[in-house]
Parts: structure tokens; sequence; C-alpha cells
């Protein structure tokens, strides 16, 4: 089945669906989760629907071929029109955040996650990194070796000012993935030692710069207010938009739809311009 509606409609939010790739749950609002999951690789794989019975209530389960590939989709048997149910998981994936390999490689490694939490990345010169593995244990969850940097888990809390090297952490939230997105970005963007909070972006000096080929790719990007927006800015289609906007996303490391980024990104356009 090809996905591909023209229009979202306007019920499509708040649905009654859930929709799950091969890695992960993409949206969930039947409750369901965990009893649906179980069933995705079947379906997926198989490429055919697949009924489910879960406290008396039927569900159903089958393959959609979406922008980012082949979901599952799963709803009560019968509770509405699919064209309704696939301008709802069109909706659902085109604001869907796709996090590059490393990213997930990254929070794979971390164990000591439940509810919200902060992920922090060190980068600490050689001499003084046993110090400030030191000094931040007492408060850290979780220290992991990356190689040249420690990436560290820590509780919603104060964290200790770092005397050397730089510390980079993220806001809480209960997205690891998310989390070390934006421990990353501080990490690469920020300038500056010590500590050094995504949330306080506005505050720093920040290095980056949008590539020239880029540039007319972001602006148009920061202008629309939706991938469908955007894809007539450019005048193509929502699906080449959405995966220009994808490549975009994780050859930078930011989100259009964070509002921290999407300053980072102009920030970036106005440099390519200041320096061309």
């Amino acid at each position: 089945m090809r996905l591909f509606a023209k229009k979202q409609s306007k019920k499509g939010k708040n649905m009654n669906i859930f929709v799950a790739d091969v890695d992960s749950v993409i949206y969930d609002g039947t409750g369901k989760k965990t009893e649906l999951l179980k069933h995705v690789p079947l379906v997926l794989e198989s490429g055919v629907s697949l009924c489910v019975q879960m406290e008396d209530i039927d569900f159903v389960l089958f393959p959609v071929k979406t922008y980012i590939g082949r979901v599952a989709v799963g709803l009560r048997k019968s509770d509405m029109p699919l064209d309704v149910v696939l301008a709802a998981v069109e909706k659902v994936v085109l604001q869907f955040k796709k996090y590059p390999k490393y990213v997930k490689e990254l929070a794979s490694k971390l164990t000591a996650w439940t509810g919200k939490r902060i992920v922090g990345v060190s980068s600490t010169p050689e001499e003084h990194r046993l110090f400030v593995r030191k000094m931040l244990s007492p408060v850290a969850l979780e220290i992991i070796n990356i190689g040249q940097d420690d990436l560290y888990v820590f509780p919603p809390t104060d964290l200790p000012a770092v005397k050397y090297g730089k510390l980079a952490v993220s806001e809480a939230c209960e997205n690891s993935c998310e989390c070390v997105r934006q421990a990353l970005v501080v990490e690469r963007y920020a300038v500056g030692s010590g500590l050094l909070r995504y949330g306080d972006f506005f505050e720093y000096d920040v290095h980056i710069s949008v590539e020239r080929g880029d540039i007319s790719t972001v602006r148009a990007r920061l202008c629309s207010s939706s991938v469908e927006e955007f894809a007539d800015k450019l005048k193509i289609g929502v699906e080449a938009a959405y995966k220009e906007q994808l490549r975009v996303e994780k050859k930078y490391l930011l989100m259009f739809d964070m509002g921290i980024d999407c300053y980072l990104f102009s920030r970036g356009v106005s440099e390519m311009r200041t320096d061309g």
C-alpha cells in the first residue's frame, strides 16, 4: 500500500492509531503499544495484515509504505475509514524525528534510563579527564568512555561547575536519542569551556556555518511552517521535500522543529553570508 495523500485531514490529530517501524514506535494513540509492538516484525516481513485480539477488542495491523520506509499501522478493527487513517499516518510520519545512526548507537549504550534524564558530553584534556570523572561521579548515573570524550547520564538536577575542559549537556527529557543529540549539538557548536547547556544556547558564542549549497534549502525550510509549504517553496513533491529536510538535519545534527536549532541554522546562514 503506497501512502501519498495530497492533503492531511484535520481529523489526523489525536487519532487512536499505532505506528511503528522495525526500530521503534513512531506514534501510539491506542495505549497498547507494548502488545502491538510484538507483532510488528511479522507484519513488516510478511507484508500482510494481521488481526490481534486484546481484552476482547479486535485490532488490525497492516503495512504501509511511507516517506521513511515501510511501517506497521495498528488500530481497532473497523474503527475509521482508510483514507482518514492514511492521512493521519502521513501527518505522524512527517513529524517523526529521524536520528543519525551514530546518535542511536550512543543512546543504546545508556542503561541508567528511567523517566527524564540529562546527557552530558565531556571533552577534557587527557591529563584532567580522570579528575573530571571523579568530580562528576557523585551526581552521574552512568559514565561511558566514547573514545576521546566521555558520555554522562545525570538525573534532572543541578550540575556542578566544571573546572577543566567542556561539559556539553542536554535539557532533561525522556527520549535518550534526543538528549544525546542535544549534548552533541552543544559540543559541536557552542564556543567556550565549563558547563554549557543546550537550553542556554542564546547566551553563548557559536561557531556554525551552513555550506553555500545548502543555504537556499535551509532558508526555505526556516520560512515554512510545514513540509508541505517547504515543498511548495522548492517546487518539488512532499516526499522529495521531506527527504531533503532529513538530509540537511542529519548533516548539521539540527532539527527544524526545535526553536534553538532554527536559531543555529539562521546563525549558520548569516555566518556564510558574512564570510562570502
